[in-house]
């Protein structure tokens, strides 16, 4: 499990729905639902994401890699995830 350190300002910045309506418009894909489709996850998970009651995780990123061809910064970054290191908390 990774452990995420954000200053206020990061945390501001952070917004996975900025992740997910590039994702859609860089795929010509209509809705979440064939976004949801495309990555293979219930359409629920796509909603829990936007209205931040699940954060956007490792393998959402690599599934999201595999289906647009985007590489794991680009998708990162466009989420607003600017931290240079993860780190990773073994608890």
């Amino acid at each position: 499990m990774m452990h995420a350190e954000y200053t206020e300002t990061e945390r501001e910045m952070y917004d996975p729905n900025r992740l997910l309506d590039a994702v859609l418009k860089k795929m010509c894909w209509d809705n979440d639902a064939t976004l949801a489709r495309k990555l293979n996850v219930h359409a629920n998970v796509i909603h829990r994401i936007r209205s931040g009651t699940l954060p956007l995780g490792a393998s959402m990123l690599m599934w999201m890699q595999e289906a647009t061809g985007m590489s794991i910064d680009e998708l990162r970054q466009l989420m607003g995830d600017r931290r240079s290191r993860l780190r990773l908390s073994y608890a």
